[in-house]
């Protein structure tokens, strides 16, 4: 089992994300990821390369559909050329209300359009090796660059890319055509059991190993020497996603259909110290490890997957930005490697 380390970073300076990432580097872990939403995803991925040197740099994940493949493709290249062939590219479609509200953008059938998002990067892989690429026009995405040839060399021929899924067909696209899944901190044993068995049937399609594809999950993880204080806050980030509808349902499918309620009307009235006291143990337990470092370490241990690269995402909801950094040093250190 490979392990490494979300830095979603929102609230800090890129430097003192640069600083965790280090940190996380020395402590022997395997891979740096971050995410995207009040800090571009690139500019944090090129904070982390220039503070590592070993660590492979994961977006986990960056928003695709706000981007057109062209922009994604030339800032990736110039992430992975800081990073010296270090990044994996993670994209995700994000919820149609982001799409709509924050972007002003159609959001469309996010599975084809991402099918072709896919495919238009893949084209776009031309100009690292000095050729200009074109794209048939599909639903969504199509190009000639003919004459247009990039004169920076590219560290690599291709960077690897992989795709955030939580649903049946997002997680399918993945087997089909990507070379890594990104799994959701949101997710229980039985929403591991159905990746797994919705990535196979993706890579069937395309005639695809799916040994071959990287399944990437994310873990909410959550220390401090105090195991109230560790719960709660984990409590905060479940309860965070539970009150998206895109995630609900995976405390319905198990039973929390009260918790799920609770927590959507806690939120409503933006009423947070409700919010997380409305995640009960149970569903704490389903969805995150929390407590003590020796707690942490035996917990994850046990649910996490031999076949797995496991992400620590320490939990960001509701907590200062010294609260995440104290956070992140203390998960560092349960998990160092040395």
């Amino acid at each position: 089992m490979k392990l490494g380390l979300y830095l979603f970073g929102d609230g800090m300076r890129l430097g003192q994300i640069g600083e965790l990432a280090a940190a996380a580097e020395a402590a022997g872990l395997e891979s740096v990821w971050t995410g995207e939403y009040w800090h571009s995803g690139f500019q944090v991925a090129a904070a982390i390369a220039r503070a590592t040197t070993s660590v492979r740099i994961g977006t986990g994940i960056v928003q695709a559909f706000p981007r057109t493949p062209l922009m994604t493709a030339l800032e990736a290249m110039d992430v992975d050329d800081l990073a010296d062939g270090r990044l994996i590219l993670g994209l995700g479609p994000q919820v149609r209300r982001y799409n709509e509200r924050l972007h002003g953008i159609e959001y469309g059938r996010p599975v084809q359009r991402m099918r072709e998002y896919v495919q238009a990067l893949r084209s776009l892989g031309a100009l690292a090796e000095g050729r200009s690429p074109t794209m048939p026009p599909g639903e969504y995405y199509g190009f000639d660059l003919t004459g247009f040839t990039r004169p920076v060399p590219a560290v690599r021929q291709a960077i690897p890319i992989y795709l955030s899924a939580v649903r049946p067909a997002m997680t399918r696209l993945a087997g089909e055509c990507a070379d890594g899944l990104v799994g959701h901190p949101m997710s229980s044993q039985k929403d591991f059991d159905s990746y797994a068995e919705w990535l196979a049937e993706g890579a069937a399609r395309s005639g695809r190993d799916v040994s071959e594809i990287e399944h990437v999950q994310f873990i909410i993880c959550s220390v401090a020497a105090d195991e109230a204080q560790a719960r709660r806050e984990a409590a905060q980030q479940i309860a965070l996603y539970a009150a998206t509808q895109t995630y609900a349902y995976r405390l319905e499918q198990l039973g929390f259909g009260d918790e799920r309620s609770a927590i959507r009307y806690a939120y409503q009235a933006r009423d947070l110290t409700s919010m997380a006291r409305a995640v009960s143990d149970p569903v704490i337990d389903a969805f995150a490890v929390a407590g003590t470092p020796d707690q942490v370490r035996t917990d994850l241990l046990d649910r996490a997957r031999p076949s797995h690269t496991v992400i620590l995402a320490p939990p960001t909801y509701g907590l200062t930005a010294d609260r995440v950094t104290e956070l992140t040093r203390d998960l560092i250190g349960a998990f160092d490697q040395r």
